[in-house]
């Protein structure tokens, strides 16, 4: 059913482009139709962000998603131990825009762009395809792929942050959230270590 649905979008885009590039072409000339095309390429492209980038470019792909309201890059990567104890313990101040839910006891932040993009890969193409009007994957990586501090004291000595009141743990779990909002392209809104 969805992999129907992406179609009859393709066939859409595709229609809606022959169209509009018709009329530019007979109205005002070579300019709009050129402006027209890229316009309209660009529309339906953004249509089919919820899939893997097929230059496989995934930096350019991860920016992109950021464009379109995504948070991943500005909140959950390479933020170091104190940042997210800051965001435990200050909840309400915005950091660059990224708040925690309220009375939220962890942060969490992937350790550089390249785990990031490591899960990214993982995702199988039947995943892809289900989250391809919105989702959330949870996956499981070989390896630590970020940080997780939560809020109170570790027991085990190891397990604990520079700021003795909290608790930090590498992690190898990860959750990705795809968002498809009403009329607008579906996108990657965050994604974090679990």
């Amino acid at each position: 059913m969805i992999v129907r649905q992406a179609l009859k979008n393709r066939a859409k885009c595709k229609r809606k482009e022959n169209i509009v590039l018709k009329q530019a072409r007979g109205w005002m000339g070579m300019l709009t139709f050129f402006t027209a095309a890229m316009a309209l390429a660009g529309v339906c492209r953004a249509q089919e962000v919820c899939r893997p980038p097929a230059d496989g470019d995934w930096p350019a792909w991860l920016d992109a998603q950021e464009g379109m309201g995504g948070h991943t890059l500005a909140c959950h990567v390479g933020v170091a131990e104190n940042g997210l104890i800051h965001r435990i313990a200050y909840s309400d101040a915005a950091a660059v825009g990224c708040r925690l839910p309220e009375e939220s006891d962890r942060a969490s932040a992937w350790s550089d762009k390249g785990a990031l993009i490591g899960a990214l890969k993982q995702i199988s193409p039947k995943q892809w395809r289900q989250v391809a009007n919105g989702g959330v994957i949870e996956g499981v990586s070989d390896y630590p792929v970020g940080l997780v501090v939560k809020a109170g004291q570790a027991r085990d000595k190891r397990m604990r942050c520079l700021n003795s009141g909290y608790t930090c743990q590498g992690a190898t779990r990860y959750v990705l959230v795809f968002r498809q909002p009403a009329g607008g392209p579906c996108h990657l809104l965050t994604a974090y270590p679990k």
